[in-house]
């Protein structure tokens, strides 16, 4: 009796399979018809393959042409149980048995074998084509979608029933290892192509697009294209990839563009041209621009389209929905197309190291160029374009925040359209615009809403729910922690009782008057440096500038500027003056020595470059500079001629000490000072206005009843004799 192993089911193609796993194995009888054809003998792994596609009575058929060409004494190892019946036939797992078997066949019994199974196949195919199936259906849209050739489809079908068919993997990929560069040639084989015509479909629209890769270990199908043959529908493909355009409820005037501008770049998107037209939007994350490409698609006369991002959101993801979008939608007529966050695909000349992925340029110039395409694309930075890709662009708009006077006008404007402007007064207005640095869309949901809840009625109550609202939004842009207001002036700050000095007289006089010219013709920057020990007043003099002259101040200090990589503090010095220049404010570069420091004691090459970086940037500065420092002496002299005030900061005169500890100690003890302790307080040497803010911190933790003058003496003599310590006894000043 022969031996019987463990058992499996091969199912009949004709039943318990709908018409997607009917065109599947019709697919599949196809490349290894073309496979089998190519081979010399049929291999035991080809049967498997065959017996999956035709089913049980099929493998009957073969079975029996084995068994008629096996000599005598191996025929005992195919039993009555192989040859089945017609719906189902169990075989057994020895079938690998027939490795044994198939080389001992004669010439003509092999070559009936392979014969019959070719017919089987080559039968299977003359069947009618299931052309009402939905995988067939979406194989279709996608090779319409993205403009795929017969060989490239076939390529895409070939990579899908790898993923999808387990013994169709096993022929393919484990046995004859086609994905391999050695095995490529049964690739070629199944397809009815040469190799070097399977190289050019590899590399061409499925590399690029990233929708049938192949690396040398596998043949990878991307995962959308995988899931919409498996449980997509052809008429919803191309949700995946691009979508209708929002409308935008901001009108372009929100954005505070030029009119001549905006009606230039309506004018070069207007219509479908012999060339391309390509704008591009820059600037910061929040600036408008996302809302100001869909109010231009609103005032167009034609659909527009927004990319869908991949979830890795890849510069390959972006191509394949770019060219989605471009065979869709532009026939006739065409469309708009706005690529948002852009940043992956336009900076084509960043390395692999810098973005993980490769770049391919040649694509996207050649998008650029192609004729009759309209498009809008979104960026936060333009460092990394190429110039070559610059060069491209019919136009393009950079977006800056807006600086205190045009949040003045946007509030203005977003309070009119929503017929709010008899709710808020100026100074309101004017606050609003100082405390919150938020986009116009956030301005107009925080109106409406604040409108919707207290009407005309209240104008308190609207003023109210507006700056909760507007709160919140802040909170939620700063991720939930609170900004810092370290740019605020003390509420109790004033200059009596300084001890500074200027180069020259009057130095707040002249300050003023030399703003108010600059104003009306600012032909050449104002620059102020303030020195001094730390704590007699500097960074507040700046904070007072700031208050005095009605400026924001934009503060900067060494962690914002400095960078480990080499040619990034540079560019972060000119981003500071950047923004200061866009906020109309007064610059403040806090221990400015780290960044002017002499460069005759420079022991790096970055140490003189970034000295020349700040140099230039002020030569070129038209707005107003305060630097500070503790290190006068350290200073380059090129540096210090630069500077059109000097202002030297030293320890406060004995008058001062009286002055500061009425200001900020003398509230806190009931009892007058009496003549000994003003006289006390007088002679302590080389205090600071900081010297008395932190003796009253000090005090916050004690309880009234133990606060005397005698402890809050002691405190700043503490202080004082801290310094002394610590070796502060140097003279600072300028020649």
């Amino acid at each position: 009796m022969p031996r019987r192993a463990r058992k499996r089911t091969v199912i009949s193609p004709e039943f318990l399979m709908d018409s997607d796993d009917r065109f599947a194995r019709q697919k599949a009888a196809e490349y290894l018809l073309r496979t089998v054809t190519g081979m010399k003998k049929l291999e035991a792994a080809s049967l498997e393959l065959v017996f999956w596609i035709v089913g049980g009575k099929g493998m009957s058929v073969l079975l029996e042409h084995v068994t008629a060409g096996m000599p005598a004494g191996n025929k005992r190892i195919v039993d009555d149980s192989w040859l089945g019946v017609p719906d189902t036939v169990e075989t057994s797992d020895d079938i690998d048995a027939l490795q044994e078997v198939l080389p001992k066949l004669n010439q003509r019994a092999a070559a009936r074998v392979r014969s019959a199974a070719r017919d089987m196949l080559a039968k299977l195919l003359a069947v009618e084509e299931y052309d009402q199936c939905p995988l067939r259906q979406n194989m279709a849209a996608i090779q319409q979608t993205f403009r795929l050739s017969d060989l490239e489809t076939d390529l895409v079908m070939f990579a899908f029933l790898l993923r999808v068919c387990k013994p169709f993997n096993a022929y393919y990929e484990d046995h004859l290892e086609c994905e391999t560069y050695s095995g490529r040639r049964h690739l070629a084989f199944a397809l009815n192509v040469n190799s070097w015509e399977l190289r050019e479909a590899l590399s061409g629209q499925l590399g690029k697009l990233g929708i049938v890769t192949m690396d040398g270990y596998s043949l990878d199908l991307d995962d959308d294209v995988l899931k919409t043959l498996q449980q997509g529908r052809a008429d919803q493909l191309y949700v995946n990839y691009f979508r209708k355009t929002e409308t935008s409820d901001l009108p372009l005037n929100y954005h505070l563009l030029p009119s001549e501008t905006v009606r230039h770049v309506l004018g070069l998107l207007a219509a479908k041209g012999e060339s391309s037209t390509h704008i591009l939007l820059y600037g910061p994350p929040g600036t408008g621009k996302t809302s100001f490409a869909r109010a231009l698609a609103g005032k167009l006369n034609c659909p527009a389209y927004e990319i869908v991002h991949q979830e890795d959101n890849s510069a390959q993801g972006l191509r394949k929905a770019i060219q989605a979008c471009l065979n869709v939608t532009n026939s006739g007529d065409g469309s708009l197309m706005i690529v948002d966050e852009s940043e992956g695909l336009l900076e084509a000349g960043r390395s692999f190291f810098d973005r993980g992925e490769v770049r391919d340029k040649g694509w996207l110039n050649q998008l650029l160029e192609t004729p009759g395409v309209r498009a809008i694309w979104i960026t936060n930075e333009v460092d990394c374009i190429d110039d070559s890709t610059k060069r491209r662009f019919a136009f393009s708009l950079c977006f800056t925040k807006f600086n205190r006077s045009k949040r003045m006008i946007l509030w203005k404007f977003v309070l009119r359209h929503h017929e709010a402007g008899n709710l808020l007064t100026v100074g309101q207005i004017k606050a609003l615009a100082d405390t919150y640095d938020l986009n116009a869309g956030i301005l107009a949901t925080a109106v409406q809403k604040a409108k919707e809840l207290h009407g005309e009625q209240n104008q308190e109550k609207f003023h109210a729910a507006l700056r909760r609202s507007l709160d919140a939004y802040q909170l939620l842009a700063e991720n939930g922690v609170p900004r810092t207001r370290t740019n605020e002036l003390q509420r109790d700050y004033s200059l009596e009782g300084l001890n500074y000095n200027s180069n020259g007289p009057d130095f707040l006089g002249r300050m003023n008057l030399l703003t108010k010219a600059a104003a009306k013709s600012p032909s050449a920057g104002i620059s102020a440096l303030f020195y001094g020990p730390p704590g007699t007043g500097k960074s507040e003099m700046a904070k007072y500038l700031g208050w005095k002259l009605n400026r924001k101040l934009v503060v900067k200090s060494a962690s914002d500027l400095l960078d480990p990589y080499v040619g990034m503090s540079e560019r972060r010095i000119a981003l500071a003056f950047q923004e200061a220049t866009e906020e109309q404010g007064i610059l403040v570069i806090d221990e400015v020595d780290t960044f002017l420091s002499s460069r005759g004691n420079a022991q790096r090459s970055w140490e003189v470059s970034m000295v020349n970086e700040f140099l230039t940037q002020m030569e070129h500065y038209k707005g107003i500079l305060v630097c500070t420092t503790n290190n006068f002496s350290w200073l380059d002299r090129a540096a210090l001629r630069r500077f059109l005030f000097k202002v030297e900061f030293d320890y406060l005169l004995p008058s001062g000490n009286i002055v500061f500890y009425h200001k900020l100690l003398g509230h806190l003890v009931a009892e007058l000072l009496t003549d000994s302790q003003t006289e006390q307080i007088r002679t302590i040497a080389r205090l600071t206005p900081g010297d008395f803010r932190v003796v009253r911190d000090q005090t916050l933790i004690l309880p009234e009843s133990e606060l005397n003058h005698a402890m809050l003496i002691e405190s700043l003599e503490c202080e004082a004799q801290a310094r002394q310590a610590h070796g502060d006894s140097r003279k600072v000043g300028f020649c």
